[in-house]
């Protein structure tokens, strides 16, 4: 009876740290069973735990020469990743065919475990002035845990974000598996130019230290303010000058900015550009909310020029800029309303009552003029107390008025009324009501 060797047999030739992979282990060897000429399996272990299985087909004409007949493609060479500073690597021939499988060495190799990655890029998030961050960071010693980073902005702490996000390129590059990208925003040191630094922070408790993962420079916009008047126009009823457009000043990012508007090279007041402008949002990348809308005081009647200025956020560089100057001829005709008309049945005439001011008149009543179905039907005096008038407009309460007018005929009669103009301006409708007469 002869017995033959049918185990594998082999070698691990050697192992090393992987210079270009941190927290890799090369390894390499040969690996034959006696049952094949083919290749075959050869099982990693580092430090006990599961490393990975290889085939060993790779050429190794040493091997070869050394044993005939099975021909020279038994190699195998590959990485695997490290799980400790001090780290025992052992290979194993997996049998085909009789026999078992045998161990073909053991080795014993040194890795640096501090945390290794990357600060891949660094962004100005235009709406906020934030920067924004991005990156991802491993650490050998937490296998596929996450690890945090730690921000710095030309020199001072911003912050931890923690390397948890999925990349799924980082796990086919180096086996730790793909949740270690970080993301986040931190805040910037102040305008102008920012260094970025990110670390990483080593595994608590366990070989390595903290490392730097790399540093990137972002300017963060400075400037003056700038937008636009937009438009102005005039509020026939109360003579103010509407005023509408939007300011921007990059050192407030998203926030807002004062404006301050001059009419005739008077001041006549400050507005927040606050409200929504989302076509503004989209251009400049500020956020959306820079708008201005408002009234501002006449300097005369005729022409006014309206001018507004951005105000420069305080303390920031940059100065106070005009946004624009717009012309606007100024005229102030009456105002008020028809409120009611109807028929007295006792004289078959008209009643109609409502209220009318002139701020060219001030608190004095002005004429209105009534006309039925077109043609002037007669004339009342607003004088009459309006208490609700005065509150809201603050020209005093005599501006109400009542009177009668005679009808055009049976059938349907529209009355009109209108306000007759003192000083700057124009005569001016009130308003028009039908009424039917019998």
């Amino acid at each position: 009876t002869v017995d033959l060797a049918v185990d594998p047999f082999g070698d691990l030739n050697g192992v090393s740290e992987d210079a270009s992979n941190p927290g890799q282990i090369s390894l390499g060897g040969w690996a034959i069973d006696p049952n094949t000429t083919g290749p075959i399996q050869v099982h990693v272990y580092v430090n006990g735990q599961w490393g990975g299985a290889f085939t060993a087909d790779a050429t190794r004409t040493d091997v070869g020469s050394a044993f005939p007949g099975y021909g020279d493609n038994h190699g195998f060479s590959d990485t695997v990743a490290a799980n400790a500073a001090s780290n025992t690597v052992c290979a194993y021939g997996i049998n085909q065919g009789p026999g078992g499988n045998v161990p073909l060495g053991c080795k014993t190799v040194n890795v640096a475990v501090d945390p290794f990655g990357s600060l891949d890029g660094v962004s100005v998030d235009g709406a906020t002035g934030k920067i924004n961050v991005g990156g991802w960071a491993i650490d050998p010693n937490a296998g596929s845990g996450a690890i945090d980073v730690h921000l710095y902005v030309n020199g001072q702490f911003k912050g931890p974000l923690t390397a948890n996000g999925d990349r799924p390129d980082i796990g086919t590059a180096f086996g730790y598996g793909p949740n270690h990208g970080y993301s986040g925003q931190v805040d910037n040191a102040g305008t102008g130019q920012n260094t970025v630094c990110a670390y990483g922070i080593n595994q608590p408790g366990s070989a390595g230290g903290n490392v730097l993962l790399g540093c990137r420079v972002v300017n963060v916009p400075t400037g003056n303010p700038f937008g636009s008047l937009d438009g102005v126009s005039v509020d026939g009823a109360t003579g103010k000058i509407n005023v509408g457009g939007w300011a921007i000043d990059p050192n407030a990012g998203s926030g807002a900015i004062d404006v301050h508007f001059y009419v005739n090279g008077q001041f006549k007041g400050p507005l927040i550009a606050d409200g929504d402008r989302p076509d503004i949002g989209a251009a400049f990348g500020y956020g959306p909310n820079h708008g201005f809308s408002g009234k501002v005081d006449a300097a005369a009647f005729g022409n006014n020029t309206v001018c507004a200025y951005g105000i420069n956020q305080p303390g920031s560089p940059g100065g106070n800029v005009l946004l624009g100057c717009k012309a606007v001829s100024v005229t102030i005709n009456p105002f008020g309303s028809l409120d009611g008309v109807s028929l007295d049945s006792g004289t078959g005439k008209i009643n109609v009552s409502g209220w009318a001011l002139d701020l060219d008149a001030g608190m004095s009543p002005i004429n209105v003029d009534i006309y039925v179905n077109d043609v002037k039907a007669g004339s009342v005096t607003a004088d009459i107390a309006r208490p609700d008038i005065a509150a809201a407009f603050g020209y005093g309460p005599n501006h109400g008025f009542s009177g009668q007018v005679n009808d055009a005929g049976t059938g349907d009669n529209k009355v009109c009324v209108y306000g007759i103009n003192v000083g700057n301006g124009g005569d001016f409708l009130l308003g028009c009501k039908v009424i039917a007469v019998t």
